[in-house]
């Protein structure tokens, strides 16, 4: 019996000898799954080391998922007002990047001045 991987993830099935795994993750998916992952990580390391006072949309949405509500979440609403929605989406993910972002940036531009 061949059974898709997936589906063995999502434990519709049980591993015993009498099964093949069938792997249908093709090169394509690894290609597009190691891009965003290096979009992300780089995205990081270069906000980290440029500090702009906004990141791109992209890694704002994944700080948000770091972040603290409603206090970043506050935040970024005020920093949205400021900046717009063109530098920060409407998305709640977004805008807790922002304010958390807003944070981070404040301690490590605080670091540098001591």
């Amino acid at each position: 019996m061949v059974i898709k991987l997936e589906a063995l993830l999502r434990g519709e099935f049980e591993v015993s000898d009498e099964f093949k795994i069938e792997n249908t993750y093709t090169l394509e998916e690894c290609r597009k799954e190691f891009r965003y992952f290096c979009d992300l990580s780089y995205g990081l390391l270069h906000a980290l080391r440029d500090l702009p006072e906004l990141p791109n949309s992209f890694i704002l949405m994944h700080l948000g998922s770091s972040a603290r509500f409603p206090s970043d979440w506050e935040k970024g609403k005020e920093l949205q007002n400021k900046y717009g929605l063109e530098k920060i989406p409407p998305k709640t993910e977004c805008e807790m990047g922002a304010g958390y972002w807003f944070r981070i940036r404040e301690g490590l531009l605080n670091e540098t001045r001591r």
